[in-house]
C-alpha cells in the first residue's frame, strides 16, 4: 500500500484544501450550504487519510474537489484499499452536491 499513500494523502490534502476555500468564500461570513460542504470535505478527507499533504497550488473549492479525485482515480484498483472505490465515490457525490448547490 506503500505506493498509493502518496496520491491518498494528496487527495485528502485537497479536501482539507476545498474546505478551506469555502470557509473563507469572499465576501464575509460563509452561507451555511458551504459551511456543510467544508464539513463534508473534511469527514470524507478523515476517511481517505490521516496524514494530509497540503497542496501547493491555492485554487477553487471546485477545483480542490477535482484534483481530491484525479487522486483517487490515479490508483489502480488492485493497489489501493479495498474501499477506494466507495472513497472516489464520496468525493464525486461531494462535487455533485456543490455543484447543485452552486445553481
Amino acid at each position: 500500500m506503500s505506493r498509493v499513500a502518496h496520491p491518498l494523502d494528496h487527495s485528502a490534502g485537497h479536501l482539507h484544501a476545498a474546505a478551506a476555500a469555502a470557509e473563507n468564500h469572499p465576501g464575509g461570513s460563509p452561507a451555511p450550504v458551504l459551511r456543510t460542504l467544508a464539513a463534508l470535505a473534511r469527514a470524507t478527507a478523515t476517511l481517505i487519510s490521516s496524514t494530509p499533504q497540503t497542496p501547493d497550488a491555492d485554487l477553487s473549492f471546485d477545483a480542490h474537489l477535482a484534483a481530491a479525485l484525479d487522486a483517487l482515480n490515479a490508483i489502480e484498483p488492485g493497489d489501493g484499499p479495498p474501499d477506494l472505490p466507495l472513497l472516489a465515490w464520496h468525493v464525486h457525490d461531494l462535487r455533485r452536491v456543490a455543484d447543485q448547490a452552486s445553481s
